[in-house]
């Protein structure tokens, strides 16, 4: 699988530069400091959970902490002696010379990500972070590598990533619109579906008010309900509303929508999904016309006409005369 890896990147510090004005002297051969700090650093190295290790100037292994063998679920015996690219992983060979090379050229320090090989035949991210150790004439005597173990998070980025990718494939082939605005009501996504029916390509509606050109001006309460959802984080679910596509003609959507929120929970932008039910809507008034309506002439039928006479009865408070017509021969006509 593939990792999406950063530059190697490095530190230097000028030679003659000396330790930063923060830092205290170091301690004097034999003294009590020097006896703590020592006790400290190997208790540090031992308990750390991150993984530590100490290379000689060809790149081995000389000493691993018992992080790092349980990264990588090998034994200190299994560990030391070897070189850090006997276990890995083939793509990331170059990573590993490219970080001993910068030390080489000064650099005191190189960070970068890259993968190892486990007992169990696995791989495992790290964020590893080198620092080289040298001489008083500023040659490389060894190297001290802290290593993160990175292979949950990475693992879950990727997950995120493809499930991301998943969903996007689906929006991009339904047969529903869909479409993204931030909090201001500017187009942050809109599917191929939506882009059909207003009659925009995408790349014109990305970054374009929506309620201005997509939404006919006598539905102004539109950006009042989307701007006081963002406000209140409480936004109408479900409701139904009208587009106007780029030719001036009216359609009629059947909207969900979801608030899209920050990391810290406060909504941003919606995220909808919507249906075009106009010709649904235009074949239920047909239905409910041909119910009342004779299919001759056009005419309200005797169901309209008893309809209408309930309604006129049961108002108490205004009289109601009925008249029956009778057309002779209307049959042959």
């Amino acid at each position: 699988m593939a990792v999406n890896r950063a530059h190697v990147s490095a530190v230097t510090v000028p030679p003659g530069s000396g330790a930063p004005a923060a830092l205290a002297p170091p301690p004097a051969a034999g003294s009590a400091r020097l006896q703590l700090l020592g006790f400290d650093l190997a208790t540090a190295f031992y308990e750390s959970p991150l993984g530590i290790v100490m290379l000689d100037r060809d790149g081995r292994w000389q000493e691993v902490n018992p992080a790092w063998c349980a990264i990588l679920g090998r034994p200190r015996t299994a560990l030391l002696g070897r070189h850090f690219n006997d276990l890995t992983h083939p793509d990331d060979l170059a990573i590993g010379l490219e970080m001993v090379a910068t030390l080489e050229d000064g650099a005191s320090s190189v960070q970068c990500e890259k993968r190892y090989l486990t007992a169990d035949a696995g791989v495992v991210h790290v964020a590893e972070s080198i620092t080289a150790s040298r001489d008083a004439r500023g040659r490389i005597v060894r190297y001290v590598a802290h290593i993160r173990d990175e292979t949950a998070r990475i693992r879950a980025e990727q997950e995120l990533a493809e499930s991301a990718r998943l969903f996007r494939e689906v929006l991009e082939n339904v047969a529903l619109a869909a479409l993204n605005m931030d909090a201001n009501g500017t187009v942050t996504y809109c599917n191929p579906e939506l882009c059909r029916l207003v009659g925009w390509p995408a790349e014109e509606l990305l970054g374009r008010d929506w309620f201005e050109i997509c939404v006919p001006a006598d539905e102004g309460e539109a950006r009042a309900l989307h701007g006081e959802g963002i406000a209140t984080g409480r936004i109408e679910r479900h409701h139904e509303g009208h587009i106007l596509t780029r030719g001036g003609e009216r359609r009629t959507m059947r909207w969900s929508h979801t608030l899209v929120t920050n990391p810290a929970g406060r909504p941003v932008g919606t995220a909808s999904i919507g249906e075009d039910i106009t010709e649904k809507m235009a074949a239920q008034r047909a239905l409910a016309h041909r119910a009342t309506h004779d299919p001759l002439t056009g005419l309200a039928n005797r169901t309209l006409m008893d309809e209408r006479l309930a309604q006129a009865v049961a108002d108490r408070e205004r009289p109601v005369a009925v008249i029956l017509c009778d057309l002779d021969g209307f049959k042959k006509v």
